[in-house]
């Protein structure tokens, strides 16, 4: 209010209304990944520019974009809500918060969107569909086969994943791995071949193959079983012995005595042989 008086003159006044309008502004803060299935708690904070004190009341638009794909409104109201991603794509999502001015609340914005980048994870799934010998060689000496074809189907809900890793282990010793191929027929699947090296301990090997891919959470690990077996030379002479069942005594630990090593046709007796 403004008033004015002088003298012989008759005082006079006015009144404006001024409104005063302060500066706000939205962050918006995310994880960088979560697992499909997870409900997502999202807080979308109003502040005031200058104080940082939060805005009660304060309307927020969200927007969620997967990449490349056209940006959707996805929900609208204050700024804790949430998300429940049990049927979400397993994808990249940009999320976007928004907001205006706001003459109600007498607030003009500084920094009207925060964008987070946040990535759906799917769970991966793993099979063995196939093996070709359960029982393998290790020795250039001994018999065959020498090894064996493991082949791993990688899903996720029941569609096919190319170019996933599958790593193959036993005795907690990475003995090889494989990737997933892409083409139509072959999709989700890869094949791993196993010929041990003479080092590799005789007897029955768990093998544990392992999923995992970029955008996915690693498939739970998958177990199959092969015998390794060696052969028997001559001593002095690197040949075969061919015996009709020769039985061998362990006396290293964790080993079963009178172990059947090798079965071959009966041969000339009294060759002296030892395990090679």
């Amino acid at each position: 209010t403004a008033e004015t008086a002088k003298g012989n003159y008759t005082s006079d006044n006015v009144t404006k209304s001024i409104e005063i309008f302060g500066y706000s502004q939205v962050k918006l803060d995310l994880d960088d990944a979560y697992s499909k299935g997870e409900t997502i708690n999202i807080s979308a904070r109003v502040e005031n520019t200058n104080s940082s004190k939060g805005i009660d009341n304060y309307s927020v638009k969200l927007y969620r974009q997967i990449s490349g794909n056209k940006t959707e409104l996805w929900k609208q109201g204050w700024y804790n809500t949430t998300w429940n991603t049990s049927n979400a794509s397993t994808a990249n999502y940009n999320i976007t918060a928004n907001i205006e001015d706001n003459s109600t609340l007498r607030y003009n914005t500084t920094i009207r969107n925060s964008t987070e980048d946040v990535l759906i994870r799917g769970y991966l799934n793993a099979e063995i569909t196939d093996k070709t010998k359960d029982n393998i060689f290790r020795d250039n000496y001994s018999d065959t086969p020498k090894l064996t074809n493991i082949t791993v189907n990688v899903t996720s809900e029941n569609d096919s994943i190319a170019n996933a890793s599958v790593d193959f282990s036993t005795n907690g010793r990475n003995i090889g791995s494989c990737r997933t191929e892409s083409e139509n027929g072959r999709k989700g699947l890869c094949t791993f071949s196993w010929n041990p090296n003479s080092t590799t301990e005789v007897g029955k090997r768990t093998i544990t193959a392992q999923a995992t891919a970029g955008k996915y959470v690693p498939a739970e690990p998958i177990q199959t079983n092969v015998e390794v077996r060696t052969g028997i030379e001559l001593e002095g002479f690197n040949r075969k012995c061919n015996l009709q069942l020769l039985k061998l005594k362990w006396n290293k630990p964790n080993s079963r005595n009178n172990r059947i090593i090798h079965r071959r046709r009966s041969g000339k007796p009294g060759y002296k042989c030892h395990l090679g």
